[in-house]
């Protein structure tokens, strides 16, 4: 066997020496290779993927409206009201009247109090004759009684009017002792302004 030199180290030793990659690139270029291949199709697949959606997605409430009401286009003509009422049932204009007859005892309460009577008004004479500068005062109204009665149908005049509302005739005591046939009344005007007066019968 020929002798080698120490300087020129054998095949065998040489292969010793040499790197892991050296000895295995072929294999490292496998690997990596197959690792870029990995890379890629993970990034377009990320590329491609939908965006994260909410675990709950709450759904939004539907408001659906109970009635539909028509809003009129314009005011009725007078007239053609008119005309509609006169021609409407007779219920319907019962109803109306009603209404009305309803608003014209209110505007009456409203005007002479809901306790009007011979006595009321009596009371009232008795305390406007005290306030008087007449020698003779009237003191009290005895066995009065309704003449004329018009609490419930009387209506506010108009212009310098007056309506007559109630009427009671009774006997006036008079501050000398002496009595007297008396008539006091209860008059509205166009103001809705109450008057009691009273007068020898």
């Amino acid at each position: 066997m020929p002798e080698q030199s120490p300087q020129t180290p054998s095949p065998s030793a040489a292969a010793e020496n040499a790197s892991w990659f050296g000895r295995h690139k072929v294999l490292a270029g496998v690997g990596a290779g197959v690792l870029w291949s990995v890379i890629l199709v993970v990034g377009v697949n990320a590329a491609n993927a939908d965006p994260p959606k909410p675990a709950v997605a709450a759904a939004a409430p539907t408001i659906r409206p109970t009635a539909t009401i028509d809003e009129p286009d314009a005011a009725p003509d007078p007239a053609a009201l008119a005309a509609a009422t006169a021609a409407a049932p007779a219920s319907v204009q019962e109803y109306r009247a009603e209404v009305a007859k309803a608003a014209a005892a209110a505007d009456r309460r409203t005007m002479i109090g809901d306790n009007t009577s011979c006595r009321s008004i009596d009371a009232e004479a008795v305390r406007i004759s005290k306030k008087t500068t007449f020698d003779v005062k009237l003191v009290a109204v005895r066995s009065p009684r309704i003449v004329v009665d018009h609490r419930n149908t009387f209506t506010k005049p108009t212009g310098r009017n007056s309506s007559l509302v109630l009427s009671c005739e009774g006997t006036g005591v008079l501050s000398t002792g002496d009595t007297q046939a008396l008539l006091v009344t209860l008059s509205v005007d166009s103001d809705g302004e109450t008057f009691v007066d009273y007068r020898g019968w």
